[in-house]
C-alpha cells in the first residue's frame, strides 16, 4: 500500500452552514475546505462529522492494520478483519 497525500488533519466542520455550498468541512490550522454536505439532507451533519473525523479514523486503521499484521501467525479468525482493513485503507487511498 503506497501512502497517498491528502490534507492534513485535524479536519472540523462549521456548525453554521453556507447556504450556497451546505454545511462546510475545514482542515485545521490551515482553514482549506476539504468537503462540503448539502445542508437540506437530514443526515447532513451526521455526515460532515464522519467526513471530519476520517484523518483520525484512517490513522486508527491503520495502528489496527499493523497490530493484526504483527500477529505470527495470524489467526484465522482476525484474517477476514486484516483483509477488511486493508481495503479499507487502500479505498481511503484512492486505490480501489
Amino acid at each position: 500500500m503506497s501512502p497517498r497525500k491528502h490534507t492534513p488533519g485535524p479536519w472540523y466542520f462549521a456548525p453554521r452552514m453556507n447556504l450556497q455550498s451546505g454545511l462546510m468541512i475545514y482542515a485545521q490550522p490551515h482553514g482549506v475546505t476539504v468537503a462540503s454536505v448539502p445542508h437540506n439532507d437530514s443526515t447532513g451533519r451526521a455526515d460532515a462529522a464522519l467526513i471530519a473525523a476520517a484523518p483520525e479514523l484512517l490513522a486508527a486503521v491503520k495502528k489496527a492494520y499493523d497490530f493484526l499484521k504483527s500477529e505470527a501467525p495470524i489467526p484465522e479468525s482476525q484474517f477476514k478483519v486484516l483483509c477488511d482493513l486493508a481495503v479499507a485503507i487502500e479505498r481511503a487511498g484512492g486505490e480501489a
